[in-house]
């Protein structure tokens, strides 16, 4: 694995493929106190076929749901789930 560290710019580039959990285990023996938290990632990779993206966003879950014995939901549930 061939990484490109640039300190001023504080960027990580990688030549070829590789899996995340030996980048992460590179960056971690090569920046003992955590300091590659702060570089990005530069990407060189154009996706193809790019017709059907798939968005991940914050996952807020489901409403309460209460049983037929409890109260009904109300707004005020809601906004403190």
């Amino acid at each position: 694995m061939r990484i490109s560290i640039d300190t001023i710019s504080k960027t990580i580039e990688v030549e070829q493929d590789v899996k995340l959990k030996d980048l992460i285990k590179n960056l971690k023996s090569m920046f003992p106190n955590r300091e590659w938290e702060e570089f990005s990632l530069k990407t060189t990779t154009t996706i193809q076929n790019w017709s059907y993206p798939i968005y991940y966003s914050e996952y807020i879950g489901q409403y309460p749901q209460k049983q037929w014995w409890q109260s009904p939901v109300c707004y005020e549930d809601l906004r403190n789930f």
